[in-house]
């Protein structure tokens, strides 16, 4: 259910709060999640999701910027473990096919298999 865009933020333009299906333990084990995003982020934001310690959403390894995250936007997140962040892989404005050059190839995330079943129901295809 959290790949197919049916979870909406809440919180602010800089403080996301995100409740998934999961209920995660820990954010290691939060892989990729498909949101809906509630408001417009006016600068460098957080997310804390299902709870657990806020954390800084970047875009290829830097801060948000202003309307980086339009409202009612689906997004692509990851938790990145290395930079202790949660990476935007998509914004709603690529194609699918380009995530596989914004995926990190570090060993932390890594983009497979990704089909048009996997997000049926989005507005990616």
């Amino acid at each position: 259910k959290d790949q197919k865009g049916s979870i909406v933020t809440t919180g602010s333009g800089t403080a996301y709060v995100l409740a998934t299906n999961n209920a995660h333990a820990a954010l290691a084990d939060i892989c990729l999640t498909v949101c809906r995003i509630n408001t417009i982020n006016t600068g460098s934001a957080t997310i804390a999701v299902d709870g657990l310690a806020a954390k800084t959403l970047q875009i290829k390894g830097a801060a948000l910027v202003a309307g980086d995250l339009p409202q009612d936007v689906l997004v692509l997140i990851a938790y990145n473990s290395t930079n202790d962040t949660f990476d935007v892989l998509s914004t709603g404005r690529e194609n699918l096919e380009d995530i596989a050059a914004l995926a990190r190839t570090d060993g932390n995330i890594i983009v497979v298999g990704c089909n048009r079943q996997d997000f049926s129901g989005s507005s990616y295809w």
